[in-house]
């Protein structure tokens, strides 16, 4: 994981340059373009990973009070973000608002109205906090 999250720029070259000739081929019908793509999807696949972990590491290895909120509420996050979605995409329907523009609106809408039900209804509850995310009650 050390030398997987460390910048090299190499890899980092090499993972723009083989996703920009994957775009470039991806939509085109002929066979060979159809074996480049199935080859180089995975290939880019696991370059990206590359240079967004390791963007992450320079920027978010360090404590700050943003990084320590998403990680604490991650879990919590990650068991109640379906709901808003779910009915997000139910009251959009035949809204007629671009797909984009849904999207954009259920992904804020979701990451809010998770971290606000963390903030305050897991987070003040010793109880809440052990069944959203396994923190043990302490016992006196």
């Amino acid at each position: 994981m050390q030398r997987f999250t460390t910048v090299h720029p190499g890899l980092w070259a090499a993972g723009l340059c083989l996703a920009g000739l994957l775009a470039a081929i991806q939509w085109r019908d002929e066979d060979i373009y159809r074996v480049g793509t199935f080859f180089l999807m995975p290939i880019v696949g696991i370059l990206a990973a590359h240079i967004l972990m390791s963007t992450m590491r320079i920027f978010c290895n360090r404590a700050n009070p943003v990084v320590e909120a998403v990680v604490a509420s991650s879990f919590t996050v990650y068991l109640v973000h379906e709901l808003p979605i779910v009915y997000g995409v139910l009251l959009f329907e035949g809204s007629g608002l671009p797909a984009l523009a849904q999207f954009l609106i259920l992904t804020l809408a979701s990451l809010l109205m998770s971290m606000a039900f963390h903030r305050w209804l897991v987070q003040p509850s010793a109880v809440m906090r052990m069944l959203f995310n396994g923190i043990p009650i302490r016992r006196k």
